[in-house]
């Protein structure tokens, strides 16, 4: 069975935020190995269906790379954005300080999954392209709600989460 290549993560919570989407255990172990091309990090875990799985990771610069995630479609950003902002209430002001702060958590880490979102869009674009779905659940949403990827659409919803902070 030939190897799979091994994955670039742009940092370190990208490549656990990828591993958690693929429903691996958080108990997961991970070592590092020499490749022919240097170091790679395996990681290995268990699925929700108890299988056990292997991947292996390039190493993870030591600043976060910009550009789209290689890992994360646009898709499973926006779903991920999506949810986060649904846990949140739409009054913010009335909720005691601890919860406040959680759900301020949350809607800020929302924010940034939006932001995500954003970077799949090419500059002389107003939509994030049908290239950038590469799981079942990013195209589905896609075909589903291409408008949610509109940059404008983005732009709206960002900016509202946006103002539920202040």
């Amino acid at each position: 069975m030939m190897e799979e290549a091994p994955l670039r993560a742009r940092s370190i919570d990208e490549l656990h935020l990828y591993l958690d989407l693929a429903g691996w255990e958080l108990a997961r172990t991970h070592r590092l190995e020499e490749g022919p091309d240097g170091l790679v990090a395996v990681y290995r875990g268990r699925t929700e269906r108890g299988e056990t799985v292997e991947r292996r990771f390039l190493p993870v610069p030591a600043a976060p790379k910009s550009g789209p995630s290689l890992l994360i479609d646009a898709g499973q950003w926006r779903l991920l954005a999506t949810s986060l902002a649904a846990s949140v209430p739409a009054d913010l002001a009335g909720l005691p300080p601890d919860q406040r702060e959680s759900a301020q958590e949350r809607l800020t880490r929302a924010i940034a999954c939006l932001d995500e979102v954003f970077r799949f869009i090419p500059a002389d674009a107003t939509r994030v392209p049908a290239d950038a779905f590469w799981t079942d659940a990013g195209r589905r949403l896609y075909a589903a709600r291409p408008a949610a990827f509109d940059r404008d659409m983005l732009a709206a919803e960002r900016r509202a989460w946006a103002a539920l902070l202040r």
